[in-house]
């Protein structure tokens, strides 16, 4: 099977994108992770939120793959998923959130590069979809990792 251009591109972005804020990461990390974002989230909260939604994202993209249809996401409320991330990683180890930032990265890079070729049959779902979960999303925290205070400033 040769390389889907669109695939390619768009792991592409991904991965650059991604770079960008695993660096931020690594940053933070030497300055602990409960330091609170401008959001009101701790740090904490914020990669879990990233990696939480790096998983549900892959999920919709295998049953896209295996249907050829768009995928509801796993929560119909955003806010309530957030929220339910940020509560179940609140007492999580710094180096466990790094570790399950990783994997679930890992694993929706893995989905992205799965998916079959690319058509204008999916109405963009797939391209949003991803777009939205990754280098918008890294796009979206990196500011707020990069200015959040250290805990005991």
């Amino acid at each position: 099977m040769s390389e889907d251009p669109t695939r390619r591109d768009m792991l592409a972005r991904i991965d650059a994108s991604w770079d960008a804020f695993r660096a931020a990461v690594k940053v933070r990390r030497g300055q602990g992770f409960d330091a609170t974002t401008h959001s009101g989230w701790t740090v904490r909260a914020v990669l879990a939120h990233v990696g939480a939604w790096h998983d549900a994202t892959a999920d919709r993209l295998r049953r896209f793959a295996a249907t050829g249809r768009g995928q509801p996401k796993v929560e119909a409320d955003d806010d309530v998923f957030n929220a339910r991330v940020a509560a179940e990683t609140a007492d999580r180890r710094d180096d466990q959130v790094v570790a399950d930032l990783d994997r679930s990265f890992a694993r929706f890079r893995a989905a992205v590069g799965e998916l079959p070729g690319f058509s204008a049959n999916d109405d963009g779902w797939v391209e949003a979809v991803v777009a939205g979960n990754s280098y918008e999303h890294y796009t979206e925290h990196l500011d707020e990792l990069r200015a959040a205070a250290p805990a005991d400033a």
